[in-house]
């Protein structure tokens, strides 16, 4: 009797297939935010404080900017890999829930996930850019 083999995809086929059930806006994000990271590591651009979410420069300064680029801006490997991780199975989900109410996407994911992302780490840029009260 011939034993029953049983073949596993293997790395490559399990990574594609997964890289293929992600909805097309948010591995475009992903995709935009690896490259942004890519270009700035290759051309060595490492003043992400005049890019960074400051929420007293947005105001006095009206540096409205500053809300966007402080989401697709990485300063390290671990920090972009960490945020696409987080953002693919939130945007997924997104994604195919207003996809299977309205049949098709009628405003940008980005617009709809980045303010959240925004809200959610607005707290914690204050109080790193708070001013410290010397006691």
């Amino acid at each position: 009797m011939r034993p029953k083999i049983v073949a596993e995809a293997g790395l490559p086929t399990r990574v594609g297939q997964w890289w293929e059930s992600i909805p097309f806006l948010t591995s475009a994000v992903v995709i935009v935010c690896g490259t942004i990271y890519l270009v700035c590591l290759f051309i060595g651009y490492d003043s992400f404080y005049e890019i960074c979410f400051l929420p007293s420069a947005v105001i006095s300064r009206f540096q409205v900017y500053r809300i966007y680029t402080s989401i697709i801006f990485h300063g390290s490997l671990l920090h972009v890999l960490f945020n696409m991780l987080a953002l693919v199975p939130l945007g997924s989900e997104l994604e195919r829930i207003k996809t299977t109410f309205s049949g098709e996407i009628n405003s940008p994911l980005i617009i709809k996930i980045f303010p959240l992302k925004i809200i959610l780490m607005g707290k914690k840029s204050l109080a790193i850019s708070a001013p410290q009260k010397n006691i």
